[in-house]
């Protein structure tokens, strides 16, 4: 105590501690530029490896070529998934980062963290539905991507561990005077976590039990992330389970009464679904990713112009007209954050909106948030998977546009 008296008053002292706080903060800041550095250097080949997988799985081959792209592109999910992992867990330990508050379409949004999950369900043979009940509002205020990040690891962790059956997600609400309390619920048919073993499976590394992680693989931190994430959102989460029977992991979120309106209520009914023709104006400097992403709307029935960087973006649209923009945001000449403000700027003197859609490898806080206020309309991390994409764009897109 004597000692830390002493300091108060000494220039010496404090100088010090100042000195010592700045090589903290440094320190800090490179270990994010580091971090993210990495997300994006692995992100980028990850993009190319599983796009080529989609297209060409896509076409004729024999059992065993299928055999063999199926593995590669498993294992590519998974590394994608344990490097999103590690992103979230670190982003988390270092902090308590900040909810967002903003108004969104909750159907939208939970149908499309399910949607997401739709060709990994049917490759299992799994039935995967999503039921919003009548007591949802139509539109809330609260943050629309944590609330889908926690969706989509409750998912992912129920379709990894059900052979047979299915995955239902279901959403009802409870309204308060200023609030909405969210209650989602994801049941699975699947192993079912041992009742002894329930109160620890929402701890960092642990899974159900010791063979759990020798067989699925994983590193127990999707529950343990989607845990944490629910408490910044105000809620709770919890599961009922039973050996061999399956099981129901519920969380509750708070958010802001934006419309009080209800959600017109939906059967639990497939999410498997087509979509509609676009003109797409694709920006993209990486020739492989482009190619790629060429093919995969192409084979959708998109009509696409692609381009190298925003400056050529920006001549596509003074001669054509477009649907969408899916706009890379490094890229030479004139990146996606320039060209998406001066779009945004020939608009408000000409009037018009055309949705567009950030296409970035990095995946860092603060990174969605920067796209947006950046004047565009959606951010998708790379690698992008197909379901992911073409549910962005049914989502952005007015079906007059189709």
């Amino acid at each position: 105590m004597t000692g830390s008296l002493d300091m108060v008053g000494n220039p010496c002292a404090e100088a010090a501690l100042r000195q010592a706080r700045h090589a903290v903060l440094d320190a800090a800041r490179a270990k994010a530029e580091f971090v993210a550095n990495v997300s994006h250097e692995v992100r980028t080949p990850l993009t190319t490896i599983l796009g080529m997988t989609d297209l060409a799985l896509a076409t004729d081959l024999t059992a065993e070529q299928r055999d063999y792209l199926t593995a590669a592109q498993a294992a590519a999910g998974e590394l994608l998934t344990l490097l999103e992992d590690l992103l979230d867990f670190s982003a988390l330990d270092a902090g308590r980062p900040a909810v967002q508050r903003a108004p969104f379409d909750v159907r939208a949004s939970v149908e499309g963290s399910v949607r997401a999950h739709e060709r990994r369900a049917r490759d299992r043979g799994l039935a995967l539905t999503c039921e919003v009940l009548s007591s949802v509002p139509e539109r809330a205020t609260g943050d629309a991507r944590r609330l889908c990040q926690v969706i989509e690891k409750l998912v992912d962790n129920a379709i990894k561990f059900t052979a047979q059956g299915g995955v239902a997600v279901r959403l009802d609400a409870e309204a308060a005077a200023h609030e909405t309390l969210l209650h989602c619920s994801v049941a699975d048919t699947g192993i079912g976590i041992a009742r002894e073993n329930q109160e620890a499976i929402f701890e960092p590394f642990v899974q159900g039990d010791g063979s759990a992680s020798r067989r699925y693989g994983g590193t127990g931190l999707g529950l343990a992330i989607a845990a944490d994430v629910v408490r910044l959102m105000g809620g709770n989460m919890w599961l009922e389970s039973e050996i061999g029977r399956g099981s129901v992991f519920h969380f509750t979120a708070r958010v802001g009464r934006e419309c009080l309106r209800p959600a017109p209520e939906s059967a639990p009914t497939p999410l498997f679904g087509g979509g509609h023709a676009l003109r797409v104006l694709l920006a993209e400097d990486n020739a492989v990713n482009r190619k790629v992403a060429v093919r995969l709307l192409e084979k959708r029935g998109h009509t696409v112009v692609a381009v190298e960087d925003g400056r050529q973006a920006l001549q596509a649209l003074d001669r054509e007209r477009f649907d969408v923009v899916l706009m890379d945001v490094q890229m030479p000449e004139m990146d996606g954050f320039e060209a998406a403000a001066a779009i945004r700027a020939r608009e408000r003197a000409e009037g018009g909106h055309v949705p567009i859609v950030a296409l970035t490898a990095h995946a860092m806080k603060g990174d969605r948030e920067r796209c947006l206020d950046a004047g565009m309309d959606a951010y998708l991390a790379k690698p992008v998977s197909s379901e992911e994409l073409f549910a962005t764009l049914e989502g952005l897109v007015p079906a007059a546009a189709r």
